[in-house]
C-alpha cells in the first residue's frame, strides 16, 4: 500500500507530492476529481484530464473520478472513491484553503486514513518560488483582474515572479492562486521519470479569462 495523491495536475499538487516524497512518504495512485462545471467548489477544471500523462511520467496507476461539481455532493464523490482503494492516506496541496483541508481531513479520519498536506499554511510567496525552482509550470487558466492572455502558455520563470509581486501589490492577486485566479499544469518535476511536451493547444477566451485547452501531449525522455 502507499498515499494516494489527489491531484489536478497543477503545480500544488505535484510540489506537494514531492515534498512529501522527500519526506520519506510512498504513493502507490494518482487520483484526479474531473468536475462537469468549471465552477467546481474544491476541484479544478481546466485540462485535468491530463494529469493521467503525468501518472504515466511517474510510472503511476491513475484514477479518475467525475464529479457534478455541486457543492458538498463532490466530495462523497471523492469519499467514495478513497473507500474502494487499498491505500494507507491521502497527500492534498492545500495552502491557506481551510473549506479545501478541512474537507479533506475530515473524509480521511472518517475513513480510518492518514491525510497529510506538504504545503499547509506555508508563505504563499516563498512557496511559489520554491515551486518554481523545482518543476516546470505551465500557466493554463488566467481569471483575475491584471492577469491577462499572454500569460496562457508561459512557463513560470523570474520575470513571471517579479509580476506576480505588481499583481498581488495591485490587485491582490494570491501568489499561488489558490483563490482561483490562475491555473497551472506542470510538465517535468524531480518524481518524474519523463518530462511532458505540450504538442498542440488553443487558448479559450471570454471577456477577462481564459483557460489553454491542451489537446496534444507526449511524454519525452529526459
Amino acid at each position: 500500500m502507499g498515499f494516494v495523491q489527489l491531484s489536478s495536475g497543477g503545480k500544488d499538487s505535484v510540489y506537494s507530492m514531492h515534498r512529501a516524497m522527500q519526506q520519506g512518504v510512498s504513493f502507490s495512485e494518482i487520483l484526479t476529481v474531473v468536475p462537469r462545471r468549471e465552477d467546481s467548489y474544491m476541484f479544478h477544471y481546466p485540462n485535468a484530464r491530463w494529469a493521467e500523462l503525468q501518472a504515466r511520467a511517474m510510472d503511476l496507476p491513475h484514477r479518475f473520478v467525475h464529479t457534478e461539481g455541486v457543492k458538498e455532493r463532490e466530495l462523497e464523490d471523492l469519499r467514495d472513491a478513497l473507500a474502494s482503494m487499498d491505500i494507507d492516506g491521502v497527500c492534498s496541496g492545500a495552502v491557506k484553503s481551510s473549506y479545501q483541508f478541512d474537507r479533506i481531513k475530515a473524509l480521511c479520519d472518517d475513513l480510518n486514513l492518514e491525510c497529510i498536506s506538504p504545503l499547509w499554511q506555508c508563505d504563499e510567496r516563498a512557496l511559489i518560488h520554491e515551486a518554481a525552482s523545482v518543476l516546470d509550470i505551465v500557466i493554463v487558466g488566467v481569471y483575475a483582474w491584471g492577469l491577462g492572455r499572454d500569460l496562457l502558455g508561459r512557463h513560470i520563470d523570474e520575470e513571471f515572479l517579479a509580476f506576480l509581486d505588481v499583481a498581488h501589490e495591485r490587485y491582490g492577486v494570491n501568489y499561488v492562486g489558490e483563490g482561483g485566479e490562475y491555473e497551472t499544469y506542470v510538465v517535468d518535476a524531480p518524481q518524474f521519470k519523463k518530462s511532458i511536451h505540450i504538442m498542440d493547444s488553443s487558448v479559450v477566451w471570454e471577456r477577462d479569462s481564459g483557460y489553454l485547452s491542451i489537446t496534444s501531449a507526449t511524454l519525452e525522455d529526459k
